[in-house]
């Protein structure tokens, strides 16, 4: 995803988090209360510039397990391992 699409999933997932409070933990409510007031995409550029792998690729996603934590993350191309197909989410903007 570039990082702008990455940002506004990451908001999608928070947003239906709250809109179905029944369905979480209070911990995973919170979780998605605190990431609604930050400046996701501000995070998700430091992120990348502190860490490489699937953090800085442009072909990751949140990872479906725990889908409010910006540091975890998922291959969009479903690799695991050694990638080949790393591709800088920075020069995406």
């Amino acid at each position: 995803m570039r990082l702008k699409e990455l940002a506004a999933q990451y908001r999608k997932n928070a947003e239906e988090v709250l809109r179905n409070p029944e369905s979480y933990e209070e911990r995973t409510l919170w979780q998605a209360s605190i990431l609604l007031r930050r400046d996701i995409e501000k995070a998700l550029k430091t992120l990348a510039r502190r860490n490489d792998g699937c953090i800085s690729c442009a072909n990751s996603k949140p990872h479906e397990k725990d889908p409010l934590n910006l540091a975890a993350r998922q291959c969009e191309l479903g690799i695991e391992g050694d990638c080949r197909f790393w591709k800088p989410i920075l020069s995406e903007d």
